[in-house]
């Protein structure tokens, strides 16, 4: 499926899923869930989901670095006290969280990054990390995987009991990938409608 689908799909997903009664939860809650549907092919190059984790991958690393600097040459105390606020958890967390997206951009598409193992450390981390929305992160990968199941080619379930499936309905950017973008759209707006109002 393209990844307009995975992100409409991912948000649509989210919002029939997590109950949110303000317009801001509700764009959040959206954008975390189109952003969990494009996460999962940050195994391929130019997919959208590559591009924004090369985003924010580059910006988590000049804030890492910015805060180094100010902590060692600075007294900027707003930033010092968000690092002082970290404990050892957070910090092994994010490092997780790290090595777990580096090594899926090393790994064949549709392989690890689609695997329940990945969804799973993905959960763990950001539970741990208590991020804002994640559930709807993860509802996004989901969603992906369901869709990514109606192509042609195998997704890879299961890394360590080895299970690939594909139902062979469709084909990336073809008729039914088409028409599930339109739906997705349609119901992210109709959803986001029914949760403000």
């Amino acid at each position: 499926m393209s990844g307009k689908t995975h992100a409409v799909i991912g948000a649509t997903s989210a919002l029939l899923i997590l109950p949110t009664n303000h317009i801001g939860e509700t764009i959040l809650c959206a954008s975390f869930g189109a952003l969990g549907g494009l996460l999962l092919d940050i195994d391929t190059k130019r997919s959208k989901g590559a591009v924004i984790f090369r985003k924010i991958r580059l910006a988590v690393l000049i804030l890492l670095s910015c805060a180094a600097f100010v902590s060692i040459f600075g007294t900027y105390s707003g930033l010092i006290q968000m690092i002082g606020s970290w404990n050892l958890l957070d910090v092994i967390c994010l490092l997780g969280l790290f090595f777990l997206y580096w090594y899926a951009t090393t790994t064949p598409h549709r392989a690890f990054t689609h695997s329940i193992e990945f969804v799973c450390f993905n959960g763990i981390l950001f539970y741990w990390l208590q991020l804002p929305f994640y559930p709807a992160i993860l509802i996004g990968e989901v969603a992906h995987i369901l869709l990514d199941l109606l192509n042609k080619k195998d997704v890879t379930l299961s890394v360590l009991f080895q299970i690939k499936l594909s139902f062979n309905l469709a084909k990336a950017d073809g008729m039914l990938d088409r028409i599930l973008s339109f739906l997705g759209t349609v119901s992210v707006v109709f959803l986001s409608l029914v949760h403000i109002i």
